[in-house]
């Protein structure tokens, strides 16, 4: 959806206050969020876990701090007369300058708590919706024919009606839309991270108009917190379709990748560009600078034959830096290696990247050797760094080798692979090995087998893991940390036509991060 788009999405809406009052049981305009807040007792999963992280940190998750937190937000003296057992929601509603917040909630005593309010409140039900003017009006028949009568939730939530957030706050999303084209405009052409970034900002502002609502819900034990934000998209919509053509994954391909210690990351799932093939494409080669339409066409060409599915596998060694193997599914061998090939052909003399005070070099490899009938060709990744500040070329050096990554591509048996490392010919014949059967497989963690049983179980279409304490001691020189096996978590599901992102984070992982941020090399 382009800017003008927007600019009449919002004149609709405006349109619909002016000329007609919202129906009882649909969000009216103005609301902009609704937060349900569960007793105190529901709360004590996400206490726990806190206190686990740091002692002390669930202190604030009680009943009479939550209180009077809440007493704040919505301008009242005090909640005596509401159920304490009961859930309550609060209210976002747009106003001229802040939003103006209200509360719903369950009556005890409907006498004290007309006193508590001061009066700011309508009673209906059983139920009373509190605030000021703006909520009152605008809310508090949505609030009660629709969230009073909705099943009890089940953990602590906010649903935030992002068309009515969009058109709130339009002005401030333009002119942020329009800073980042001007830092594009002032990066200059060789910038190809920023290049990239404007490409992204502008793909990301037409699929945000497409965008009806988000869930967020928050889940918690003493051992892990999940969140889940779940985007409903507007029907008929781009991001409509898109969410329509993802499908769970099995993760068929992880189980074909080689043996490997702990890693510090594992990428796998199914995913479909849909109607964004083409934005893709055009910000994939966005990134290498001017004068590449031979690129996009060759990248435009392997995405064509890519069935979506894929699996990656990262390693970190404070001795040799990083390396990574992946597969992806191809319903074409051959016209994926001709892509591969001219792909690199765009390499041959070399293609550098300005971004953020460090030039990258991307540079063809002479060499093809071939691994069991697979030609393995390849680029060299150089960095200059000078300009890089002293933590961050650290840093840098760290993760890569100090004469440059090797990458080696193929495609094979309906599979492509993409290899990288200190020793990216041996590695990709490792992986070659594995994939047909001649070599060790990767098998799971026990925690990780866990996480994929249970993202299974869910229909996920993919998973990504990550180890960040050790990633963080290995990009800061601290000691290696021995870590827990349980990694951060994302996943991605589109089962039930929302696109959920969440993330699972076990509190041993918080905490084996939080110390690998406190150590010193």
């Amino acid at each position: 959806m382009s800017g003008g788009c927007l600019v009449v999405l919002a004149v609709v809406l405006a349109a619909t206050r002016a000329e007609a009052a919202p129906r009882a049981d649909a969000a009216p305009a103005e609301l902009l969020a609704t937060v349900a807040i569960g007793p105190v007792t529901t709360l004590r999963g996400l206490q726990a876990y806190l206190e686990a992280v740091t002692p002390g940190a669930g202190a604030g998750l009680n009943d009479r701090v939550l209180r009077r937190a809440i007493t704040q937000l919505i301008g009242v003296s005090s909640l005596d007369g509401v159920d304490p057992a009961s859930w309550m929601y609060l209210l976002v509603v747009s106003t001229v300058d802040t939003p103006s917040i209200g509360l719903l909630t369950r009556v005890a005593d409907a006498q004290v708590l007309a006193a508590s309010a001061g009066g700011k409140l309508v009673i209906k039900g059983g139920w009373a919706v509190i605030g000021g003017k703006p909520v009152i009006d605008r809310a508090a028949g949505f609030a009660f024919a629709t969230l009073a009568t909705q099943p009890t939730p089940t953990a602590p939530s906010a649903t935030v009606y992002f068309a009515h957030v969009l058109s709130r706050y339009r002005n401030e999303i333009d002119v942020a839309r329009r800073q980042v084209a001007a830092a594009v405009v002032q990066a200059g052409s060789s910038n190809g991270m920023m290049r990239m970034m404007g490409g992204f900002v502008d793909d990301l502002h037409a699929a945000l108009g497409d965008i009806e609502r988000i869930d967020v819900t928050i889940e918690a034990t003493p051992e892990l917190a999940a969140i889940d934000l779940a985007l409903a998209p507007r029907p008929k919509s781009r991001f409509a379709s898109f969410v329509a053509v993802q499908r769970p994954s099995d993760y068929g391909l992880l189980g074909k990748l080689p043996a490997a210690p702990r890693a510090a990351g594992v990428v796998a799932g199914h995913f479909e560009a849909g109607p964004y093939h083409d934005g893709m494409v055009e910000m994939s080669a966005a990134v290498y600078g001017t004068g590449v339409d031979e690129l996009r066409t060759t990248i435009g060409a392997l995405m064509k034959v890519c069935t979506g599915d894929l699996a990656m596998i990262l390693q970190m060694s404070p001795d040799t830096g990083m390396s990574a193997g992946q597969l992806f599914g191809v319903s074409d061998t051959a016209a994926a290696n001709r892509a591969i090939s001219g792909m690199l052909d765009m390499f041959k003399s070399g293609r550098t990247l300005d971004a953020n005070n460090i030039s990258t070099t991307l540079t063809t490899l002479p060499d093809a050797p071939s691994h069991q009938g697979v030609v393995l060709r390849g680029y060299r990744t150089t960095y200059d760094l000078s300009k890089a500040p002293p933590a961050q070329r650290k840093a840098i050096e760290r993760i890569s080798r100090a004469g440059g990554t090797d990458t080696r591509m193929a495609a094979f048996d309906k599979v492509g692979t993409v290899v990288a490392g200190p020793d990216a010919v041996a590695d990709a014949g490792r992986l070659i090995d594995a994939a047909r059967g001649k070599a060790a497989r990767f098998v799971p963690s026990p925690a990780l087998a866990e996480f994929l049983a249970d993202s299974r179980a869910r229909k996920d279409s993919m998973v990504m893991t990550f180890d960040i304490a050790g990633l963080m001691a290995i990009a800061t020189g601290a000691p290696p940390q021995g870590g827990p096996e349980a990694p951060f978590v994302m996943s991605l599901r589109f089962a039930d036509r929302r696109a959920h992102l969440r993330i699972d984070a076990p509190v041993a992982s918080v905490r084996a991060a939080a110390a690998a941020a406190a150590s010193k090399p």
